[in-house]
């Protein structure tokens, strides 16, 4: 069963997606797979949702997200907490507003009955407690 779960947040006095990112990664982020592949939409892409699988360094996707900041593109990135698969798709539609979708190798609490549920705790430990030193946010609501 697919339990797509997604949180919107919504910012203000923010202006630079690649210092939210860098926040990210100091928090324990990755840009990247464990394989070292970065997906994320390019250049040009205009709401295609193109996905691209490249293998790129930090900075060469700092620049992509600077320009597509600058061309006012939605800016898509996954990224991987520290050594494991458990990624988010970080989707910012502009300077205001991030939606984070919980879609890759999710995280699970184990309930008796041999169903899980997504840890929705952890994410949001995780996350939202990352970027409170960096901006006002707050969280619109889980889709």
């Amino acid at each position: 069963m697919l339990n797509e779960i997604s949180m919107e947040i919504k910012f203000s006095n923010f202006n630079d997606v690649v210092e939210v990112l860098k926040k990210f990664k100091s928090a324990g982020w990755n840009i990247g797979d464990s394989k070292g592949r970065v997906s994320y939409l390019p250049i040009g892409d205009n709401d295609d949702y193109d996905w691209q699988d490249n293998y790129l360094s930090n900075e060469e996707i700092y620049n992509i997200v600077r320009i597509k900041q600058q061309n006012k593109e939605v800016i898509g990135i996954n990224l991987f907490w520290k050594d494991s698969n458990t990624g988010i798709t970080a989707l910012f539609l502009n300077t205001n507003s991030l939606i984070i979708s919980f879609s890759i190798n999710q995280k699970k609490i184990d309930m008796n009955d041999s169903r899980s549920m997504t840890d929705v705790n952890w994410y949001i430990e995780h996350i939202v407690n990352q970027v409170d030193d960096i901006c006002y946010y707050k969280i619109e609501g889980f889709i």
